[in-house]
């Protein structure tokens, strides 16, 4: 009995390390600074975006989704789109599919963009009840910690 709970314990340690190690080596093979800065392009579509006082929640939508038809790079478009739907969503009680689509989009588009990007994967993950995917993030998020402040965590 003894034996296999310090088994268990020796492979959970060693899935953590694993996960960790994943988004570690992830998080740094790919470019660490991101250009933050809407393209001229679309500048009017991402500031009608922004504008909640005058649009509502449909309209902003149409303007963010038509700046990414304009320009698919446009990260601060996606990571308007994917907080104002999260919000939405989550307030609403309703699936998690459309916020969880641009927020991996983001992820894969610049991983060093926002540390928030993981805590909302993370809470995605975690309301459908995907643990192994609330570790992955979580550990993310524990890493941009570590790296932009220098300060210890407790995730």
């Amino acid at each position: 009995m003894n034996l296999m709970f310090l088994k268990t314990i020796y492979q959970i340690k060693l899935f953590s390390f694993a996960i960790f190690c994943m988004g570690y080596f992830n998080f740094f093979s790919q470019e660490i600074e991101c250009d933050k800065v809407v393209p001229s392009s679309v500048k009017k579509l991402y500031e009608k975006g922004k504008n909640y006082k005058k649009y509502d929640y449909k309209h902003r939508v149409k303007y963010y989704k038509d700046a990414l038809e304009q320009e698919e790079d446009c990260l601060l478009c996606v990571w308007e789109l994917a907080k104002m739907s999260f919000r939405r969503r989550y307030s609403a009680g309703e699936p998690m599919d459309f916020p969880k689509e641009y927020f991996l989009k983001l992820e894969g588009m610049c991983p060093s963009f926002h540390a928030d990007m993981y805590y909302y994967l993370g809470m995605i993950y975690y309301m459908e009840k995907n643990d192994c995917g609330n570790v992955f993030f979580a550990s993310h998020v524990q890493l941009l910690v570590l790296l932009i402040g220098g300060m210890e965590t407790n995730i």
